[in-house]
């Protein structure tokens, strides 16, 4: 802990770095360890914000996501991948339905942003399976969020059921990546799964309520960046 404190408080001394990315799958998971690190951070009283990776049942302790707050922590990020918890257990990631929600939950009320990931397409889904995730993002609410493509990464099990399938339709490598769909079994095709991605994005982003309580950084990102914010903008109106 010390050591890592260490590297971030040169950043910040001598060269002003007072934003950080803990680059990490998952780089709360020890709590015990990360509570260290937490603390020398807190000790040291550095003008710093940090963001990184976590886990939604490594967040339902009140008391460790303070702790990730007063350390200077201002946005998780989250996989929560899906509504079905039987989607959930296939793609081997076990969290459960009041520990999402309990994390979710534990973050707004020490200030920390959150950041929820979503899957849509896993193999074995439908359009209604898809409908229910959007629904269950839109229910969880979480400050921002992100809709993906299931995406059948050689070397994974995924890969090796979809090929024995039949439901993979290319075995091109530089399209297994986020911007592409590669499957297709029942009613799911690259058509459908993107087309509702891009519906997802605009029913979580342009939602009255969402946009009020984001006003503020709407507005500040309008004065800096009006170039970025009107492509952004009708791009998302134009779907």
């Amino acid at each position: 802990a010390a050591s890592l404190v260490d590297e971030i408080e040169r950043g910040y001394r001598e060269y002003g770095i007072r934003h950080f990315y803990l680059w990490g799958d998952t780089v709360t998971l020890n709590a015990r360890s990360f509570s260290a690190f937490c603390d020398e951070l807190i000790a040291r009283r550095l003008d710093i914000r940090w963001f990184g990776n976590a886990r939604a049942d490594n967040l339902t302790d009140p008391a460790f996501v303070a702790r990730l707050r007063q350390s200077g922590c201002w946005m998780l990020s989250l996989g929560i991948e899906s509504e079905s918890d039987e989607v959930r257990k296939d793609m081997l990631k076990r969290l459960e339905r009041q520990k999402i929600q309990a994390a979710i939950q534990n973050m707004r009320q020490a200030g920390i942003l959150s950041f929820a990931f979503f899957i849509l397409g896993y193999p074995g889904e439908t359009r209604a399976t898809i409908e229910r995730t959007v629904a269950y993002a839109l229910e969880l609410d979480p400050d921002f969020a992100n809709f993906y493509p299931a995406v059948p990464y050689p070397g994974t099990e995924m890969y090796e059921k979809c090929r024995r399938d039949g439901s993979l339709v290319s075995n091109d490598w530089a399209k297994m990546e986020y911007s592409y769909y590669l499957l297709r079994s029942g009613d799911l095709d690259e058509k459908v799964v993107m087309g509702a991605i891009r519906q997802a994005t605009r029913r979580f982003f342009l939602r009255p309520g969402w946009m009020m309580k984001h006003a503020g950084d709407i507005f500040k990102l309008a004065l800096s960046s009006r170039h970025l914010v009107w492509y952004a903008a009708t791009r998302l109106l134009r779907g």
